[in-house]
């Protein structure tokens, strides 16, 4: 009932801001009841072509099924660190896609650029990804816009789960910027 009212106000070009039940942006795209706040989802059935462009190469796929009620999101993982996306539209997107996108890890006084990485169910943060670049660690799967990935020095050992995401840390040097 609440989101359809929610829903409802966004379309009358009123700017909600609102607090949502979920720890994560795919959560919300993923429960039946909130979904319609990411845009909701709709099964689509791709040509072969199209669906030989995919990574996955498969045909029938998810997509977004209209505007999301809010424009930006922010997941408060805990209260000393946040996920910030700018772009809803574009976080579900890529998220349905399989591709990369752009968010921003913060914490108090600090911002630092991320890549969103759809994995099952999540996403996975990564800040080398998010230089521009994709690392070793995701460059099997994806190809960053523009990356050209990072050399063989990179640090890859510092991957962790921080409060129930996954967040791939850069080398010490990186995190102290």
């Amino acid at each position: 009932q609440e989101v359809e009212a929610a829903r409802t106000i966004s379309q009358r070009g009123v700017m909600l801001i609102a607090t949502v039940h979920g720890m994560t942006l795919p959560e919300l795209i993923n429960c039946r009841e909130r979904s319609s706040l990411t845009g909701g989802a709709s099964t689509v059935t791709l040509s072969g072509p199209e669906a030989e462009r995919r990574f996955d190469k498969r045909k029938q796929v998810q997509k977004r099924g209209r505007e999301p009620v809010f424009a930006a999101a922010l997941e408060l993982h805990s209260r000393s660190w946040w996920i910030y996306h700018c772009n809803v539209k574009e976080a579900v997107d890529s998220y349905f896609e399989g591709e990369p996108c752009d968010a921003q890890r913060l914490s108090p006084g600090r911002a630092v650029a991320v890549a969103s990485i759809p994995g099952e169910g999540c996403f996975e943060y990564c800040v080398e990804c998010g230089l521009g670049a994709t690392c070793r660690v995701h460059m099997g799967g994806h190809e960053s816009k523009g990356g050209q990935g990072l050399s063989a020095d990179t640090d890859m050992k510092n991957s962790k789960t921080v409060d129930g995401a996954k967040m791939r840390v850069a080398g010490a040097d990186r995190a102290s910027q």
